[in-house]
């Protein structure tokens, strides 16, 4: 019977077995050839973040609404698109509450009567000029 010795240990010759060998050789290109692949795919994944003034025109504008006076309209800059904030007074609130209204909301060009979410069909909304 032969005896069973630990696959680290070396032989009773000194040399160490050859399976050990191929596994630490193995092992150490594994781990450089990730570490290879990291560094080279860095740069493209690096790529795929937004720049610094994409970062910036998506960012959230600050709107001081507390000073608008009633009827006031400002007009702010969003991703490079104009976004208008309106301070509606009472009689504009009161206008937009007839059942007339709503009916201006509906696009003319459109077969579906509502594509809108049910969220957003309410006598606030903007009319379509």
């Amino acid at each position: 019977m032969s005896e069973r010795r630990h696959p680290s240990l070396p032989k009773p010759d000194g040399r160490p077995d050859r399976d050990v060998r191929r596994h630490v050789l193995v092992s150490a290109v594994s781990v450089t050839a990730a570490v290879g692949i990291g560094l080279a795919s860095w740069p493209f994944v690096a790529s795929w973040q937004p720049s610094v003034r994409a970062l910036g025109l998506g960012g959230p504008v600050i709107v001081n609404v507390g000073a608008l006076e009633p009827g006031q309209l400002v007009t702010v800059v969003w991703r490079g698109q104009p976004v208008w904030v309106v301070r509606r007074t009472q009689a504009m609130l009161d206008r937009m509450s007839r059942p007339h209204w709503l009916d201006g909301l509906r696009d003319p060009d459109s077969v579906v009567a509502s594509q809108q979410p049910d969220y957003t069909r309410n006598a606030t909304r903007s009319l379509r000029r």
